[in-house]
């Protein structure tokens, strides 16, 4: 199928050819917001202690500086918490739930 532009032309040629680029998501306002019950259940300091990866009080700070607008550690914590559903889901063989208005961030 031809894409560029001329008989049946879908698509301008620069749109085809133009450099990939990446695209960004609200995750601060998601961590702020609808996912932060799911990122502090998920990283609590009874789960971290439990697990014994990482350290409860360098994690509660992250959390703190986050939520406060003092700096921006979303994609850690997100990365934290997809550590830990492997985890449980690999480890302790438990499919971990999330509930659907934790996933509902739109």
């Amino acid at each position: 199928m031809d894409f560029e532009k001329g008989d049946g032309a879908i698509l301008p040629r620069e749109v085809i050819y133009r450099p990939k680029a990446g695209f960004g998501v609200p995750l601060r306002s998601w961590v702020r917001g609808p996912l932060r019950e799911l990122l502090h259940e998920m990283l609590g300091r009874d789960a971290l202690l439990r697990r014994g990866l990482f350290e409860p009080s360098a994690v509660e700070a992250m959390f703190a500086a986050t939520e406060n607008g003092a700096s921006d550690h979303s994609y850690t914590l997100l990365g934290l918490v997809c550590v830990e559903l492997w985890c449980r889901q690999f480890i302790d063989g438990v499919v971990p739930e999330v509930s659907r208005s934790a996933l509902a961030v739109a």
